[in-house]
């Protein structure tokens, strides 16, 4: 299992430096050679399908998937133990319906002979979705529960998958609320939520007669769009930048300017950030690089409060 992360890992940050070096490689040919790299726009759009679908692996591995935070209020006990373990099953489930949906469509693509550049087929970049998908299925299927019970019952989400996919006529041409409900249920209960979205289009495509693969193709197709890549490299950034303690810096420099007036905290969190949305392009770049600094400086100054009212004298407490 180490070994599998680690190269999960290594895959992840191969795909990613790949997907900066390319485009700095292509300014460079550019400027000096006056030509650009062939390829180079596609290939960069597919890395970030790989990224996406490798980042949403390792966050099931993590079990840091985005989900409901309802199924956290059931009392911590055997009730709350079957709950996560039935929505992870759907979920499961789900995840094995579209990594087929992925396959099928990865193998239209084969036939079809279609290049992405340089060569190299599309059906290749397209293996990220029932890669993606399939990690994730096992892993929920895994993590249904703390016990084998609650292991078992995720595996028998990932039978009900494969006897969807095997078995269409189980679904086709049949009314789809029931599918729905249990996979409503499941969100409830806290399935990641790209199950249940993803599970209700593929509930309601199958019911129609429509094969599953047809979800994954939007899927593709928004994946691979060309202002997306910008989402991952914005997200590096902001990782650099806080590594390099400049939103720290920033944060001494605007707490300096505008923490001694009244509500200067809040002043200085929304100034901040303003200017730190400006400057990366992104605000979910502004909580990776600054959410956790103002956090640890918001306890900090907290605890140190509590202290020095803890070193005030009782007499002195009284008469004020």
């Amino acid at each position: 299992m180490g070994l599998l992360s680690l190269a999960e890992d290594a895959v992840a940050s191969l795909a990613l430096l790949a997907m900066v070096a390319l485009p700095l490689a292509e300014i460079v040919a550019r400027k000096v050679f006056g030509v650009g790299i062939p390829g180079s726009g596609p290939f960069v759009q597919h890395l970030t399908l790989w990224i996406g679908f490798l980042g949403a692996a390792l966050a099931a591995r993590d079990g840091k998937l985005l989900a409901l935070a309802t199924g956290t209020f059931i009392p911590t006990g055997r009730a709350r133990d079957w709950s996560m373990a039935f929505a992870s099953a759907v979920a499961a489930a789900m995840s094995t319906v579209l990594a087929w949906g992925g396959v099928a469509l990865a193998q239209s693509e084969r036939e079809a002979g279609s290049i992405i550049a340089a060569g190299v087929p599309v059906w290749v970049g397209q293996l990220a979705l029932p890669i993606g998908f399939g990690l994730i299925a096992l892993r929920l299927a895994w993590k249904a529960g703390p016990s084998w019970p609650g292991r078992a019952l995720g595996a028998a989400g990932l039978l009900v998958g494969i006897a969807l996919v095997r078995y269409p006529a189980l679904v086709e041409m049949r009314p789809a609320w029931p599918g729905l409900i249990i996979v409503g249920a499941a969100a409830i209960l806290g399935a990641p939520i790209f199950a249940v979205l993803g599970g209700a289009a593929v509930l309601l495509f199958m019911s129609d007669g429509v094969t599953p693969a047809t979800v994954l193709i939007e899927t593709y197709s928004l994946n691979v769009s060309p202002t997306l890549p910008a989402i991952p490299l914005f997200t590096l950034a902001g990782f650099i930048l806080a590594e390099g303690q400049a939103s720290a810096r920033l944060l001494r420099v605007f707490r300096a300017w505008f923490g001694w007036i009244p509500g200067g905290t809040a002043v200085v969190c929304a100034v901040l950030c303003t200017f730190f949305t400006a400057f990366t392009g992104g605000s979910g770049v502004t909580i990776l690089a600054v959410g956790g600094v103002l956090l640890d400086r918001k306890s900090t100054r907290l605890n140190s409060s509590h202290v020095s009212e803890s070193r005030i004298p009782s007499s002195a407490l009284k008469k004020k």
